[in-house]
């Protein structure tokens, strides 16, 4: 970032790429209370995805997709922990928008929801609070 400029990010961008973990081996994301998948857009590489995340991951971390076609609903019935599983939906590029999508399906814990309505990560972001009903169309709450 350059000194004077405003934007998203406050930090410089090795910063960010040094706090972002991307990998291949699910045993990585073991120590993470918020995963975010972002796969192919096919629900039964989602779902073997989802058991690979679930095996490593704390019961009480959030797991979500970044999906733009699978309804969050249809998802939540290929985890264990369904209250857990919500969408977050980055606009592209995600590094120069200012909008995300936290997007509840039928079975998300409210508690968790308002966590990610709250996330710091966020920073600049402007979340909205979606029932997604397919593809890229969204109601907003």
């Amino acid at each position: 970032m350059k000194p004077g400029r405003e934007g998203i990010i406050t930090q410089p961008t090795q910063y960010y790429l040094d706090h972002l973990l991307l990998t291949e081996n699910y045993e990585d994301l073991a120590p993470c209370s918020l995963v975010v998948e972002c796969t192919l857009e096919d629900l039964n590489i989602k779902s073997g995805v989802y058991q690979k995340i679930e095996a490593v991951i704390a019961e009480d971390a959030i797991l979500t997709s970044n999906t733009s076609a699978i309804p969050i609903t249809l998802l939540q019935q290929s985890v264990k922990h369904p209250g857990r599983f919500f969408g977050l939906h980055w606009t592209i590029p995600a590094f120069t928008t200012r909008f995300l999508e936290v997007i509840c399906g039928d079975h998300s814990e409210v508690s968790k929801g308002e966590y990610l309505w709250n996330w710091p990560s966020i920073g600049a972001k402007n979340p909205l609070s979606c029932t997604k009903i397919s593809g890229d169309l969204s109601l907003i709450d």
